[in-house]
């Protein structure tokens, strides 16, 4: 099981993109990563020694690391977790995120609009 320190719901649009912000203590020269799921080795989407792929980006603060999620799709939806490198074992917050279908925004000419 994967323990969590902190929850945080975020959500985004479809197409859009999303940034979280993870804080951990004594994180500062420790290796940061972002996963989904069991958050096992292959449930890695990037770690702070990758930086950057064509989805997701990781920027380390030293305590706090952020990490932006690109073309949202809504089956980015689910449970990730921010995870810091320790010795023994990592630390983890938990972040739910949701993606919304596109925003469509209908607009009515005035003439169809009845006076009163």
């Amino acid at each position: 099981t994967v323990g969590g320190s902190r929850t945080m719901s975020v959500t985004g649009n479809k197409g859009s993109s999303i940034t979280v912000t993870c804080s951990h203590s004594n994180a500062y020269s420790t290796v940061k990563y972002f996963c989904k799921g069991q958050c096992t080795y292959q449930d890695i989407l990037i770690s702070s020694t990758t930086i950057s792929n064509k989805k997701y980006k990781i920027e380390d603060k030293g305590n706090t690391f952020s990490v932006t999620i690109s073309d949202l799709k809504e089956d980015d939806s689910g449970t990730y977790w921010c995870g810091i490198e320790r010795v023994g074992l990592d630390t983890y917050n938990q972040v739910i995120l949701t993606v919304l279908g596109e925003l469509i925004i209908f607009c009515t000419p005035a003439w169809l609009h009845p006076t009163v």
